[in-house]
């Protein structure tokens, strides 16, 4: 199965999420892009702030799981199929910096 890492964020910070995953997944494929060669594979998705249309391009798209706490972005996104299950992040730390916020 292809798990795909999706971001409209790049940089450092993200790109050490791939190999992280491939380690903790190795019976897995970790791709970054959605291509009309890998689409049919994909079953799962780990995104942040993905680009709008990237989770509707997947057939075969069973489950998600957004790297924010927030998921407003994803509520609003038309695109995605509602009948698609997902879940967000959430730890401890994220709510007491929401708490320190003025």
């Amino acid at each position: 199965m292809q798990i795909l890492l999706a971001s409209k964020v790049s940089g450092p910070e993200f790109d050490v999420w791939v190999p992280a995953l491939q380690q903790a997944l190795p019976e897995h494929s970790i791709v970054t892009e959605v291509t009309a060669e890998n689409c049919a594979d994909i079953e799962v998705a780990i995104v942040y702030q993905p680009l709008k249309n990237t989770l509707s391009a997947l057939p075969n798209l069973r489950f998600f799981h957004t790297l924010s706490a927030g998921i407003n972005g994803i509520l609003e996104d038309s695109s995605i199929p509602t009948e698609i299950p997902f879940a967000r992040l959430a730890d401890p730390a994220m709510q007491t910096q929401w708490l320190k916020q003025p």
